[in-house]
């Protein structure tokens, strides 16, 4: 007859101790998901009548699963809360001492002095909603709140600028002459192009920019090249009337080109000595 086969013995089942008054004031609530995890393994090692637990770093980062570097921060956070007490330990498996405080409250260790809080009072965006109102900010994260609150910060004071409207009126001029006299629409390059008649106008009128352009399309070299850069860029010859000579064989050119510009320049200081222009 065989023997029967024997079973091991199960060991007992052990429990660790987490203090109810800890848990009951809120204490946890305001901890990382690292320092709760680190706290719970304390607790499960703690005497039951001293409320103390030895721990190496390293056996700590692997019962918590964390980095040995994030259980040093934890534990210190957890010192600071007042929750545990640290004695450092010493050896090849620098063990520590914790000690559980079982009656930690809210806030730090009154062995520590708090630190001043250094942080920016909320901006409006931030504020409690009134009854009735939905919360903005609700359901982001922090870094999300942050760049709600810069935006926010940032559009404070700012207005938007008018645009001028002489700069749509001379752009909608150059491109009806340039159709008129070119027999072709001028393609604008509204951002570029806008952005320098609004630079020109800041020191001459929008007469003067016109007799220019009617001088740079008389002109035999800018003609066939017209357009607004070009025009800035030789704005000042073109000031005093479109090239009397060509640029190749710098013969005499007949007077024809010309008439549109003298006769606009007459035209704007006629009506300027009537009253009609400022």
């Amino acid at each position: 007859m065989t023997d029967p086969v024997k079973t091991p013995p199960k060991k007992p089942v052990q429990f660790g101790r987490i203090p109810y008054a800890v848990v009951d004031n809120g204490a946890l609530a305001g901890l990382t998901e690292a320092g709760v995890k680190v706290y719970c393994v304390l607790c499960a090692h703690v005497n039951g009548r001293t409320w103390t637990a030895e721990l190496g770093r390293d056996r700590l980062a692997r019962l918590t699963g964390l980095k040995p570097y994030t259980t040093i921060v934890a534990t210190k956070r957890l010192a600071q809360r007042g929750l545990v007490t640290i004695e450092e330990g010493g050896g090849r498996s620098r063990t520590n001492r914790y000690t559980v405080n079982p009656l930690a409250t809210l806030g730090v260790c009154s062995a520590e002095t708090p630190k001043p809080d250094t942080r920016k009072p909320p901006s409006p965006a931030s504020e409690t909603p009134k009854p009735g109102e939905l919360n903005p900010l609700a359901g982001l994260t922090r870094t999300e709140k942050n760049r709600v609150q810069n935006r926010n910060s940032n559009r404070v004071g700012r207005q938007k600028a008018t645009p001028d409207p002489r700069v749509k009126e001379f752009v909608q001029w150059f491109c009806e002459e340039y159709q008129r006299v070119k027999k072709r629409p001028y393609i604008v390059s509204h951002g570029k192009d806008q952005k320098i008649v609004k630079t020109l106008l800041q020191q001459l009128t929008v007469d003067q920019l016109k007799l220019a352009t009617t001088a740079m399309l008389a002109d035999p070299w800018g003609g066939p090249r017209a357009s607004i850069g070009l025009l800035l860029s030789g704005l000042n010859q073109w000031l005093d009337g479109p090239s009397k000579t060509s640029a190749k064989s710098g013969k005499f050119l007949p007077a024809q080109p010309a008439t549109t510009y003298d006769g606009l320049a007459q035209k704007f200081d006629k009506e300027a000595a009537d009253g009609k222009r400022s």
